[in-house]
């Protein structure tokens, strides 16, 4: 019975402390929580941009005119005509009298005459030139490899191709061309302009290049697309026309 009345007494006395800590509490204040730095969004790259190689293949269409000229000479009756020389050096001129024999030449001519001309001679009329052309539509097909930089809405960069000529008509049989390249990029579709330096093989031809295209993204690795090309060669000069595909990594 002590024990307990001990107890109470001691639970009476702890009651009030208890009580004052209860009322005087102050919670922690809580941690300062920054919030993260905005990052920039995600933009994709295009997908033109970047190196890329591929395969073509088309047609070319060539045309070659060759001029071609000769002398015509016809033919006359000189019997009665006269060769005559200079007394002074005794040369043989190219000049012709005609005029019927010993009787109609003067006393110049006479003493000077020389020989008479029995029979015919020819002589130079002109110069006859014409032209001829040759044309061929024939299969060419290559290869392609390149870089494109993407600089926001126009992509440009450079290009080196080889195309194998099937041609039974020239002796051209394939054109290398190192060129240059500019295009708008639209998304998936970019249309450009291209120029450049072209080398032909079979023959000894060589000359500026230039033309258009316009390429089709499939997805972000396959390009196919379409590209026309004018050779200004000095002898087989022509133009051809290509479907690409192409991809880029």
């Amino acid at each position: 019975m002590k024990t307990i009345l001990i107890a109470t007494a001691l639970i009476g006395l702890a009651m009030p402390a208890f009580a004052g800590s209860v009322v005087n509490y102050e919670p922690p204040t809580p941690p300062t929580v920054v919030p993260p730095a905005p990052t920039a969004p995600f933009v994709p790259l295009s997908p033109f941009a970047g190196a890329y190689i591929g395969v073509h293949a088309g047609a070319a269409a060539m045309q070659q005119i060759t001029e071609y000229s000769k002398d015509v000479f016809g033919t006359r009756d000189v019997t009665e005509c006269w060769k005559f020389w200079q007394n002074d050096w005794y040369t043989q001129l190219d000049e012709r009298y005609c005029s019927g024999g010993f009787e109609g030449m003067n006393q110049h001519y006479f003493n000077n005459a020389q020989e008479r001309v029995v029979g015919s001679e020819e002589y130079f009329i002109g110069t006859e030139t014409w032209e001829e052309t040759e044309s061929d539509t024939f299969l060419i097909y290559g290869a392609q490899a390149g870089y494109l930089w993407d600089l926001g809405s126009v992509l440009v960069g450079g290009e080196a191709s080889y195309s194998v000529y099937d041609s039974d008509t020239f002796p051209i049989t394939g054109v290398a061309t190192v060129k240059a390249r500019a295009g708008l990029d639209m998304g998936r579709v970019s249309p450009y302009a291209h120029v450049g330096y072209s080398w032909a093989s079979g023959v000894a031809d060589e000359g500026m290049s230039y033309g258009a295209g316009l390429d089709w993204a499939l997805n972000s690795r396959m390009i196919i697309g379409a590209e026309y090309t004018h050779y200004a060669f000095a002898d087989y000069a022509h133009d051809a026309a290509v479907l690409r595909v192409s991809y880029s990594f």
